[in-house]
Order: C-alpha cells, then sequence, then structure tokens
C-alpha cells in the first residue's frame, strides 16, 4: 500500500474510532461569547486542508525549530505514533500549522484525536488564525475544553479565511505530559469561496514529489541543526553555513523556512567569529563563514547591522571583518587557500574560492573600498581559467561562473555542465570523484544544484533520473531521521548526515519551485553527427599565416582562439593536435612534406595542447590534402572521431580534394572531416573545401575575425552556437549555446537570437508550462536556418 493511501485509511480510521468511542456526548464546554465546540465525535466536515499527505504543514512548534520529525506526527494521518511531550508544566505549547504551499483556505472547525487513554491529552485549547506569517498576525476566534476521553473532539466556529492556524494548549488532563494522536483543520465554506484542492489541483501530486522530499529534508535539517549547536560550542561548516545557503535557497523557491532556526543558527555563527574577523580553523572555516554570513542577511533581511565588532551604523561588521581578511589572505592568482582538508567537507580550492566570491561580491556592492571588487574579480578570473577535478569542483565551477560571471564565462560553464552528464551512473546519481565507491545525496544534491543554475530543464531525462535517486535514497520511515539522506559512499572521515541532506535539500529545493516552468531544446537538423569524443585539430602554420589581421597577424589571433577552444573543450575528451608548414621555408625541397602530430590523440591535456602550439612559428607551404590525409591514421587506433582543420589558405602542394575524399571514404574508418577556412575568399577554393568536408559527413565554415573564428571552430568541435533570449522589450534574459541538453525558462512568449557564425537568427519562440519547445538549427546552402 503507498504511503498516501495509508494516510487516507488511517484517516477514516480515526474518523471511525472516534465515533466508536465517543458517541453523542455533551459538548465541552467553552468561555463566554466564543464559539462552541461541536459534540464529540460528530462529523465537522470531510476536507481535512491541514494533512500531511495533501501538504499541510506544522510551522511552528512550542521549543521546537520548525515540526521536526516529532511534529510531524501531528498531522500525519497515523494514530501511531503519537506526539508527545515531557515539560507542559512549564509552559503551554503552540503549534502553527499551515496549508498546501501555504495558500488561504476558509476554515470552520479544528479536530483533535485523543489516544487512548486520554489521560495525557490536552484540556483547555485555543484557535488563531493569521493571513499575516506564521509568527504574526493571529487572531483568537475560539476557545474550548475538552473531555478527558479518546477519540475526536472538534471546535467549530465561524468560517474564516487563514493562510495560518494556531492551536494553543494552555492546559491537559495531566499537569507533566501532554500526548496528542491527530489534529485537523477542517475547510468551511461561503458565498464565492472556490476550495483551496479545487484551486490546487497539483496537490494530489505532493506526496512523494521532489517538493515534498525537499521540505521534509529541510524540516529534519532546521530541527537538528540548532539541536546539534546546543551541544557543540563551535562553528561547523555545514552546520551553520552551508545549512543557511540551503535555507536561503528554499525560502527563494517558496518552500517553509523556520526564522527561529535561522536566527539561532546566525547568531551562533556570528558568535564564533574571532577579533581578527575569522573562523577556526582561519581560512576555510572563513570562507565558509562570511559566505554564510551573506546568505543570513539575505534570510534576515540584515542592512544597518553593527555585526560584533562594527561600530558604526549602515553596514554589516561581521561581513566586513571577514571580507578584509579574505582579500589579506587571497593568493596572488586569485584563488584562496585550503587549510585542513577534508573531502568532501573540506575539499579543493574551487569549493574555497567560490565560497569566498559570495561574501567578496556582496561587500563589494555594500563598501566603498575598490579592494572588495578587485578581489571578487581576481576570484573569478581564477575559477573560470582553471581545471575542477573532482565532483564539487565542478559545480563550484559551475554556480560561481553562472552568478557572477559574464555572458562568455556563463557559456562556458556548459562545457563543465555536458562533462557532469557523462559522469551520471546508472542509478541516476553522481560520485564525488571518479574512484568513489558508488552515487551518494552530496554529489547527487550539488550536480543537480549547478545544473539548475546554469539553466539545464528539470525536464530533462538526466534531470529527473537523478532526482529520482534522490526520492529513493531519502529516509521515508516513521523514524527521527525522517527526511534526512543517509551516509553513503564518501571519503569523509567524520561521515554525517548534514552534508548529505543539505546538498540533497539544496539539489532539489533549488531545482523546483511553487509555478510550473517549461523548456527550450535547440537540436541540428537530422544527419548530422554528434560531436565525437575523440578529436584531432589540425593547424596550418604555414607562412601566410604571418598576414597581417587588424592589430595583430593571423597566426596570433589562431593561437589566441586555440587557447579559448581548448579551455573550453569537456574533460572526457581525448584531443590530439597535427600541424603543417611549420619546419621548413617555402623553398624548401621537404616543404609540402612537412605536417608533423605534435600531440598524439589521449586523454584531454590543456596546458600540453596550448604550449606544443605556442611554440610553432609560421614557415612554408600548405600540405593540406596530406595533412588531413595522415589524420586516417592518428584516428585508426582510436577507434574514429572528428578532425577539425584551420586554414588560411588553399591547397599548395598538388593535393587533389576529390582523391582525398574517395580515400576517406575507403578507409573504413568513421571519420568527420569539419573545415574552418580562415580568411578565405576564393569561391572555387571554398566549394572544393566544401565537397571534401561533406564527403565525410562533415562541414565547411567560413570566417573571416577572430571572432567568427572562435565560433566556426567551437561549432565544429562541439556542434555548439551562442543565442540570447529576449523579452518582449528585447532586453536579454539569459544567454546560453546550443546543445542536446533542455533550457529551462517561465512560460511565456520571447523571442530567440542565434549568432550563426556572423550570421544573426531570429524567431518568435513560445514556452509552455511543463512542456520542452524544440527548435531545429538547419543549414540551406550556406545559410542556417530555424525550423520548428
Amino acid at each position: 500500500m503507498t504511503s498516501s493511501r495509508v494516510g487516507v485509511v488511517a484517516t477514516v480510521l480515526i474518523t471511525a474510532l472516534a465515533a466508536a468511542v465517543c458517541g453523542k456526548s455533551a459538548a465541552p464546554t467553552t468561555e463566554a461569547g466564543a464559539p462552541s465546540a461541536s459534540p464529540a465525535g460528530e462529523p465537522v466536515g470531510s476536507v481535512n486542508v491541514a494533512a500531511a499527505d495533501m501538504g499541510g504543514a506544522i510551522e511552528e512548534l512550542t521549543d521546537n525549530y520548525g515540526p521536526g520529525f516529532s511534529g510531524r506526527r501531528l498531522i500525519d494521518g497515523l494514530l501511531a505514533p503519537t506526539w508527545k511531550i515531557d515539560s507542559f508544566a512549564k509552559n503551554p505549547q503552540e503549534a502553527v500549522i499551515s496549508f498546501f504551499e501555504r495558500q488561504p483556505a476558509v476554515v470552520k472547525a479544528v479536530a483533535v484525536v485523543l489516544p487512548e487513554p486520554a489521560d495525557l491529552g490536552p484540556k483547555d485549547v485555543e484557535v488563531w488564525t493569521s493571513m499575516d506569517a506564521p509568527d504574526k498576525g493571529f487572531t483568537k476566534i475560539a476557545s474550548a475544553t475538552l473531555e478527558a476521553k479518546p477519540g475526536e473532539q472538534s471546535v467549530s466556529f465561524t468560517p474564516v479565511e487563514a493562510r495560518f492556524v494556531k492551536l494553543r494548549f494552555l492546559t491537559g488532563a495531566n499537569s507533566d505530559w501532554l500526548e496528542i494522536a491527530e489534529v485537523k483543520v477542517i475547510e468551511g465554506a461561503r458565498s464565492g469561496y472556490t476550495p483551496l484542492f479545487v484551486r490546487a489541483p497539483l496537490v494530489k501530486f505532493w506526496k512523494g514529489s521532489p517538493r515534498e522530499a525537499a521540505q521534509r529534508g529541510l524540516d529534519w535539517l532546521q530541527h537538528a541543526a540548532p539541536t546539534w549547536t546546543k551541544t557543540n560550542n563551535c562553528f561547523g561548516c555545514h552546520v551553520h553555513a552551508q545549512v543557511l545557503m540551503g535555507e536561503a535557497v528554499a525560502q527563494k523557491m517558496g518552500y517553509r523556512v523556520n526564522m527561529r532556526s535561522v536566527r539561532v543558527l546566525n547568531e551562533h555563527m556570528r558568535g564564533q567569529q574571532s577579533h581578527g574577523g575569522w573562523w577556526h580553523p582561519q581560512l576555510t572555516a572563513t570562507a565558509f563563514g562570511a559566505m554564510g554570513t551573506a546568505y543570513a542577511a539575505d534570510l534576515l533581511n540584515i542592512k544597518d547591522d553593527k555585526g560584533m565588532f562594527g561600530q558604526n551604523p549602515g553596514y554589516d561588521g561581521t561581513l566586513k571583518a571577514s571580507a578584509d581578511r579574505l582579500v589579506e589572505w587571497q593568493e596572488k592568482d586569485g584563488a584562496m587557500g585550503l587549510d585542513l582538508p577534508e573531502p568532501p567537507i573540506i575539499q579543493g580550492k574551487f569549493m574555497t574560492t567560490g565560497n569566498a566570491l559570495v561574501s567578496l561580491t556582496r561587500a563589494a556592492a555594500n563598501f566603498p573600498d575598490s579592494k572588495y571588487q578587485e578581489a571578487a574579480t581576481r576570484a573569478l578570473s581564477w575559477i573560470a581559467s582553471h581545471e575542477p577535478q573532482t565532483t564539487q569542483d565542478k559545480i563550484f565551477k559551475i554556480i560561481s561562473l553562472m552568478h557572477y560571471g559574464t555572458p562568455d564565462q556563463k557559456r562556458s560553464a556548459w562545457s563543465v555542465v555536458e562533462t557532469l552528464t557523462t559522469e551520471q551512473q546508472d542509478d541516476g546519481g553522481w560520485k564525488e570523484h571518479a574512484k568513489s565507491a558508488g552515487s551518494n545525496a552530496i554529489a547527487t544534491g550539488q550536480v543537480l544544484y549547478a545544473f539548475k543554475q546554469a539553466g539545464v530543464s528539470i525536464h530533462s531525462e538526466m534531470f529527473k533520473r537523478g532526482v529520482d535517486f534522490l526520492l529513493k535514497d531519502q529516509e521515508n520511515n516513521p523514524v527521527p531521521e525522517n527526511g534526512s539522506w543517509p551516509v553513503t559512499n564518501t571519503d569523509s572521515k567524520r561521515p554525517s548526515s548534514f552534508a548529505h541532506t543539505m546538498w540533497a535539500v539544496i539539489g532539489l529545493a533549488g531545482a523546483y519551485g511553487p509555478e510550473a516552468t517549461g523548456a527550450l531544446q535547440i537540436v541540428k537538423q537530422q544527419g548530422d553527427k554528434p560531436p565525437a569524443r575523440n578529436l584531432e585539430i589540425v593547424l596550418d602554420v604555414s607562412g601566410s599565416m604571418n598576414t597581417k589581421l587588424g592589430e595583430t597577424t593571423r597566426w596570433q589571433t589562431a593561437l589566441t582562439v586555440l587557447k579559448q577552444v581548448v579551455e573550453t573543450l569537456p574533460e572526457d575528451m581525448r584531443v590530439g593536435l597535427r600541424v603543417y608548414g611549420h619546419r621548413y621555408a617555402s623553398k624548401s625541397a621537404e616543404t609540402c612534406k612537412d605536417t608533423e602530430l605534435v600531440v598524439p590523440i589521449a586523454g584531454l591535456d590543456r596546458p600540453r595542447l596550448i604550449a606544443a602550439a605556442s611554440k610553432l612559428r609560421p614557415r612554408g607551404e600548405t600540405p593540406l590534402i596530406r595533412s588531413v590525409l595522415a589524420t586516417i591514421g592518428d584516428l585508426r587506433a582510436a577507434g574514429g572521431g572528428s578532425v577539425i582543420l584551420i586554414t588560411d589558405g588553399e591547397e599548395s602542394c598538388k593535393g587533389d580534394p576529390k582523391a582525398a575524399a574517395a580515400e576517406f571514404k575507403s578507409a573504413g574508418l568513421d571519420v568527420t572531416l569539419n573545415i574552418v577556412g580562415f580568411t578565405l575568399t576564393g569561391q572555387t577554393v571554398e566549394a572544393e573545401l566544401t565537397a571534401l568536408a561533406g564527403s565525410t559527413g562533415g562541414r565547411y565554415y567560413g570566417a573571416q575575425d577572430g571572432a567568427q573564428l572562435s565560433r566556426a571552430v567551437m561549432l565544429a568541435a562541439l556542434q555548439r552556437l551562442p543565442y540570447d533570449i529576449l523579452d518582449k522589450a528585447g532586453a536579454v534574459l539569459v544567454s546560453g549555446q546550443t546543445s542536446e541538453l533542455s533550457r529551462e525558462l517561465p512560460p511565456g512568449d520571447y523571442r530567440i537570437r542565434i549568432d550563426a557564425l556572423g550570421q544573426t537568427l531570429e524567431a518568435p519562440l513560445k514556452i509552455v508550462p511543463n512542456e520542452t519547445t524544440s527548435l531545429v538549427l538547419g543549414i540551406e546552402g550556406d545559410k542556417f536556418v530555424i525550423r520548428r
């Protein structure tokens, strides 16, 4: 039986039990003037808008941070286990309840189910409602005295609209203990009112949904983290800073965030900052603490906070002090160092630099000193230019570039995204690194969050498989760990559920908001081959590459483009470099044989490729055909692949393009040749090269300057083109690159603008909720076209 069916059955059993044991007893007494309670056991309505399986939730609970596992028992639809406390004599207990997605509902009664025996149940009860928030705007609408007998007893009142219902248990049948089996909030009716579950048809998908899983995980975190804080007088990077990040992400996406938990974590974290502005053990902890402080400021709307050491109003002293330390400790190349590494909690400079970037960027926006922006720019530059190794490295690179990068840097993050897509495991999850035993929640949650920040659609199959892994891995049984994620397949020497649960929550909450989204996918025309994972670049180093081009030369332009392209190639590509015309002068007898494989095809080694090309100087002729035919032998051992030839001139050594096409065909090897003609203008040579590339299933691309050359080589290597999505006013909303991955967008009408190697394509675009809109990028003659 599914959990949702269990909840329905349990509700029916509760009602039946109440009627059986209570019968037609006298109504509970009420205070003068208050609405009277319904007779115990008499039904007051059938729709319980507080049921957990229908999106109801406990927002606040006395002496608690959110519901936790215990508080959820009040509305879980099950008679047992009951909710109970042992400190009732100290103060009244309050429980604040909200409904699906915090939507308003007209309510007419509250039912309390007492356990058997009922000598520990509540006695004097008050009902309050609010349309404002879980902690303000409440008005008392009813009170009643319940009988000490098991079963359901209802407190009815004039129907009132509310977003939050607060129950106050003032006294109980027992002075020390309090125990309740279940609480219900019964929906009412009035003229013009549409029932909640009619207005919210998605409620039927709530149980077992990603949002429900994220909320349960968040509930566990924001109860467990303050509890940990009470017994550990220290700063926990993931217990405080990273949980505050998770709460900020969740709040932005419309989840129920307990602000008492936020304040406790924020106050403790700030209290752990030293007078020097750092957290122990200095650099790594300070990067975390400064990041957490920035997110807490968002959560709590801190704008005029002196912090611990600030003396003047108008700035956040805690953030400024930590930002000062980070600027002081930043390395010359822009990175933040790593002290006391403890994978995966403290792992790699991408993590420390990415965390520092959050606070440096915020400091730059709030304080006049230019050093913060300069430090942030250096940090971002380091992240953009360095190669990530672990899963965590990759996700921090993506997140940092997408949050703070330039449009080009944001586009470059897609190569990292595509690398991560190849690392998804058969179970749908991701591993901490290649040698990990298997997938876990930490890595999978991180990847999903990074994907979402990059714009990957939640409707893509890859994304949904990752979500399914998290949903299956979550603790779903009625135990105190309900909602958390277990520690599995990790390098951590101090394993705990905090990091796993926190990143799973961030991954899910960051991806699934209350509003439906759509998706855009731009695919190549049918018949195009997908990019091969084996790639050989053939580079023209003939004498004509010394020709001036603007302020520089063709060679220097090509070399700059080569560096840019190599930096954006996915990690899993195997790349080689062949060059020609570099060793012998034009008059030498050897010049037409001058072709050399300077970097054999192997795992991507960016420094080696760039270093090999940088040593070359243009000298000789153009043995173009000899060079491209040599790639057949280069790629044979690898099982085939693709070739990109970059040339500024036609064949000058009597090579025959038609014979070369026949030789490619007879080689019996899957090789695709793409040719980029750089500053070529002759129609005859373009036609010959187009035919040669086309005979292998490849293409010819023309480029007249550095920008076009960069786009042409990128398209030839990865078949990508840059695009912008524009709103109705023509403003650019998002930028991206064509990819097999679908991009998420809010429903609406847009325009898409594609930069197709100097040709600008524009077309209207309509995004529909929960659907993927596909555009096909094709070629007609020598022009790109957009097809539906």
